[in-house]
């Protein structure tokens, strides 16, 4: 039996190993975080458990995902596979644990096979961030199955073994802080400790009572020894409850009333309990992310997951004796939920989550499995009959599955998806899809048309910072920087502002806004001190200072804590050719050029970064002349942007005439590839040799494709 179910899981989700990375929260754990690639080390150890990504503590699951890079590399194929491997783990342990507790093998094997193909669970499985949620309820099945022996036995160890697991599920995800609370209802059923009902009114000889069971009186004094003897668990989960809550106050994640008032609190949880209801039924239409805003809430839409709420709960204790499991499966399902149903909203404003289900719909698949088998049991045919419909079903859940995986192959397929089931009001697909055009497809138009329409749906930080990227990276500086102060603006986190100034400071220093990007560069450190990216803007806005000896100490401190940062090597570099150090710096430029592979972009920041030194020694022009030209030979001359600054170079050592051909070549691949940003640059550039002769204003900007990254590397 348990075979059938790796065979049938692993059959549903064989394309989970071919899927790829997602730029959706997939940056913040592995893809953007160099910790954790590096693999299993000490220092990635403490930051595990110093360092709470997108606000949350998990670290449990940044060692897992240190595992799989120390294992596989960079390589989502082999992280994929561990998800996938956790998730059969977690089907196995789910059917023992219902069978040692139920005694019944049969209708556990059966939750257990619903657990493992329901197509909801595919978000949590197939999404390399979400991780956390199934290594969560891994450790908390582990918390039911060692809570089993328990009762048996009443020994230490296994009781312990329980507190662990439920320590080792909350560092993976905070998420089952109810679980002794589930742990109390299982000791009503299946395993009997508990039983506080009683007949009411008293039972007539052949008659039924309308009303057929009420607690018993002193049903407290029974219950307190079951209660006490979980006070361990219950002061564990009540730890990491506040916790979490602080961490996100403090990073201010928790959205307000006034941006969520507790009237559409309310509607959105019981409209997301519907939903969960419904997509058990009928799981189609799936997509990441559900805005609030696609709610339009009327009554019509409220009071029927209202009243159905409340029907089911009036039969679950109804029938609280005669089927327990009614009841506690029903208790399972709505408390499970509570901690993300939305009372208390934390990040992005979404109606509901798929993910969500991983663990609150085995309530449900309990409820529907024992329903079934109480029905058929000792019924020959009804039985054969309901075994080959629940085969048929199996089936097609396992095929809804199979294709809900491929929609996780990667970015693209995610986000398109994901507004083509739910295109009203997807801001933050529609955000994704737009950072695909660009990263994947260098479709700058397309790119910002998508962003724009995703920002007059949901003006957000990821819309308004990503396009402000896209706008500087392109040279449209000022467009851009006004983008960036609206991300500013719309920051929640600390981490999201640190990336705004940080980025406001780049796009500065190429506007020759000297004074201003060192603020904002400063502000930026003092929000998250050691940001690469702030670090480097520092010292590019003391190099246009002229202040090249604190621009050197800047890059020195900041290499000593990033010593694999190719930019801050080469910012130390350019720092000391300013001072005349020329073999001082040399090292720094060789070293940048080991860590960047020969990349022909360090020259090009080498260059861009010494004509921002205002009255320049010879050697600096001479040597900024000297690293554009290698740029320019390493792209063999097409990339424009490169022209640019060679130009810029050349005008600045006196040669106006070679200065004016690079530039009008620069001129016309800017317009052959419909640069905007570039091609005005050039084109001032061009302006200023014309009119006085004098020196060509440093204002060259890198593109992400000349540097080699996405618009997002340096957040």
């Amino acid at each position: 039996m348990a075979l059938s179910l790796v065979a049938m899981t692993a059959a549903a989700y064989f394309y989970v190993v071919h899927c790829g990375f997602v730029n959706y929260d997939d940056p913040a754990y592995v893809t953007a975080n160099p910790v954790v690639q590096a693999g299993l080390t000490w220092r990635g150890f403490l930051y595990a458990f110093t360092h709470t990504p997108l606000y949350l503590y998990t670290p449990l699951t940044l060692l897992s995902h240190m595992l799989d890079c120390q294992l596989f590399g960079m390589n989502p194929g082999g992280a994929h596979a561990m998800s996938l491997l956790y998730h059969l783990i977690s089907t196995l342990l789910l059917f023992w644990a219902l069978t040692k507790m139920t005694k019944e093998p049969w209708p556990s094997w059966a939750v257990a096979a619903l657990f493992g193909l329901h197509p909801m669970h595919v978000e949590a499985v197939a999404w390399i961030a979400e991780r956390k949620e199934v290594l969560s309820t891994l450790f908390g099945l582990l918390a039911l199955l060692a809570y089993a022996y328990y009762v048996e036995s009443r020994s230490r160890r296994a009781y312990w073994t329980i507190f662990v697991c439920l320590l080792l599920s909350l560092l993976a995800k905070p998420m089952l802080v109810t679980l002794p609370f589930l742990l109390l209802l299982l000791d009503l059923w299946p395993l009997g400790r508990l039983d506080p009902f009683e007949p009411w009114p008293p039972r007539e000889e052949g008659k039924v009572p309308p009303w057929p069971y009420r607690l018993k009186p002193g049903w407290l004094r029974q219950i307190w020894p079951l209660v006490r003897e979980k006070i361990p668990l219950f002061l564990l989960v009540f730890g990491f409850s506040v916790g979490t809550y602080l961490t996100n106050a403090l990073g201010g994640s928790l959205p307000s009333t006034r941006a969520f008032p507790i009237g559409l609190r309310l509607e959105t949880v019981l409209y997301a309990y519907g939903q969960y209801i419904a997509k058990l039924f009928f799981p189609v239409g799936l997509s990441f992310f559900y805005p609030v805003t696609l709610l339009g809430l009327t009554v019509v839409s409220v009071l029927p997951p209202l009243l159905l709420l409340m029907a089911v709960t009036l039969l679950a204790l109804r029938l609280a004796q005669r089927a327990p499991f009614l009841l506690v499966g029903w208790l399972w399902f709505l408390g499970t939920l509570v901690p993300v149903i939305g009372l208390i909203r934390v990040g992005s404003p979404q109606a509901y989550a798929d993910r969500y289900t991983y663990f609150t719909y085995t309530g449900l698949f309990v409820i529907l499995v024992w329903t079934v088998y109480r029905w058929v049991k000792g019924r020959g045919l009804g039985t054969r009959i309901a075994l080959y419909l629940f085969c048929g079903l199996l089936l097609t859940l396992g095929l809804q599955t199979a294709f809900q995986v491929t929609v996780w192959r990667d970015s693209e397929s995610l986000f398109t998806h994901s507004l083509e089931v739910a295109p009203k009001g997807n801001y933050v697909a529609m955000g994704g899809l737009g950072m695909v055009y660009y990263d994947k497809y260098k479709n700058i138009e397309g790119a910002k048309t998508l962003l724009k329409k995703a920002i007059s749906l949901g003006p957000v930080y990821p819309n308004w910072y990503n396009l402000g990227g896209i706008l500087v990276r392109e040279g449209e500086f000022k467009e851009g920087e006004a983008c960036l102060r609206q991300a500013l603006a719309a920051s929640q986190w600390k981490d999201q502002k640190a990336n705004a100034l940080s980025a406001l400071a780049y796009a500065c220093v190429r506007q020759a806004q000297y004074a201003q990007a060192l603020e904002f560069s400063r502000r930026a450190l003092t929000l998250a001190p050691g940001q690469e990216s702030a670090i480097e803007s520092e010292a590019e806005a003391l190099l246009g200072l002229g202040r090249c000896r604190e621009a050197e100490q800047v890059a020195r401190a900041g290499l000593a804590e990033h010593s694999k940062s190719s930019g801050i090597a080469v910012r130390l570099a350019v720092a000391l050719l300013g001072q005349g150090q020329a073999q001082e710096g040399a090292p720094y430029m060789e070293r940048a050029l080991k860590m960047r592979r020969g990349n022909p972009a360090l020259f090009f920041e080498a260059a861009t970064d010494l004509l921002l030194i205002p009255h320049p020694a010879p050697v600096v022009r001479q040597e900024a002349l000297s690293m554009a030209l290698r740029a320019v030979r390493a792209a063999h001359g097409g990339q424009p942007w490169y022209l640019l600054v060679y130009g810029q170079a050349l005008a600045a050592n006196g040669q106006k005439l070679e200065a004016q051909q690079v530039l009008e070549d620069c001129l016309a691949k800017a317009k052959a590839k419909d640069i905007k940003g570039l091609e005005r640059m050039a084109r001032r550039a061009l302006d200023g040799l014309a009119s006085t002769g004098a020196v060509v204003p440093a204002e060259a900007v890198m593109s992400g494709e000349a540097r080699g990254e996405t618009p997002s590397a340096r957040r």
